[in-house]
């Protein structure tokens, strides 16, 4: 898949390709929009998806760019178009959007979902793009469906939430990631023998609902179970922010400075204060022997095709 950054510049010139092009802001790259690029990929002209360079309108994000791109990389998708955005693209009638953007990409087929808007104040929708037929033929894929509900960014956000991981990975296809770097902390784990890497965010990332997770770490390519919580830890000295916790099952490792990615697999249970470190130890055992024990049944269950195959 060739990247290629758009701005004001070089969208001066027509890109030669024939595109067949998926719209959105694609925020997650869950199953719903997998369904637009796998349209994509049926189609006669080379395949592609427009983005944007930042998370406007958006607090938290489900994928950087970054990780967006590590994701379609699996889809072998032709080109990924990345938009600068800015106040001038912000500003963009919905007009502009098309014939100063799409048309300048060559664009064959627009591909998009039944609620997509774009241009000034969200004013352009599907009605606008199919006055450009002449140009272009704008294919609108339905809704994709969960548990009757609308799969969407919105409702990922909900069920992360909620706590409800296996949902959230469902719609997403693939287990929740969340990425940061390993900073000091207090050291307070070391008291019980539960030692953790405080973790800084790379990027706004939206944070699971507070308790304690069963996920696997990613350091230096390693892949390592671990326990994760997210929360003010209540029994030792409380915090004011929410605190994202992991503790390496089964290692003692130095991760100071590191790069780290979580993948959350489970909720466990919710986050409580213990009357002494005592019982705090006691419960991280028992979390600890949970996580090892389905760590152990999955090992024993044949696995199953990975969705993002099928994209192929």
């Amino acid at each position: 898949m060739e990247v290629i950054y758009l701005n004001e510049n070089n969208l001066k010139h027509l890109f030669k390709e024939e595109i067949s092009l998926c719209l959105g802001f694609f925020d997650g790259l869950h199953l719903g929009h997998q369904a637009l690029i796998k349209k994509a990929k049926q189609s006669p002209y080379k395949s592609a998806l427009l983005t944007f360079s930042n998370p406007f309108k958006r607090e938290k994000i489900l994928t950087s760019l970054d990780d967006k791109k590590e994701i379609l990389n699996s889809y072998s998708l032709n080109y990924l178009f990345v938009l600068e955005f800015n106040e001038k693209i912000k500003h963009l009638k919905k007009e502009d959007f098309i014939e100063k953007i799409l048309l300048k990409l060559n664009v064959k087929e627009v591909i998009v979902g039944k609620d997509y808007h774009f241009g000034y104040n969200s004013s352009g929708d599907i009605s606008t793009l199919k006055t450009y037929q002449k140009y272009f033929d704008t294919k609108v894929l339905d809704f994709v469906y969960f548990k009757k509900q609308k799969i969407s960014t919105s409702l990922i956000n909900e069920l992360l939430d909620s706590g409800n991981i296996k949902d959230a990975n469902f719609c997403l296809s693939r287990n929740y990631k969340i990425k940061g770097q390993v900073i000091e902390g207090k050291g307070n784990g070391h008291l019980i023998n539960y030692p953790t890497a405080n973790i800084k965010l790379l990027e706004k990332y939206k944070l699971p609902r507070r308790g304690v997770y069963k996920t696997y770490a990613y350091i230096a390519n390693k892949k390592y179970l671990a326990m994760t919580n997210i929360g003010i830890h209540p029994t030792i000295s409380p915090l004011k922010d929410e605190l994202i916790e992991v503790h390496i099952i089964d290692q003692n490792m130095n991760l100071y400075n590191q790069i780290i990615t979580i993948e959350f697999i489970d909720y466990l249970r919710e986050e409580k204060k213990f009357s002494s470190f005592e019982e705090l130890k006691i419960q991280l055992d028992k979390d600890k022997l949970q996580i090892k024990l389905s760590e152990n049944l999955s090992m024993e269950v044949l696995p199953q095709k990975n969705i993002n195959k099928n994209m192929n």
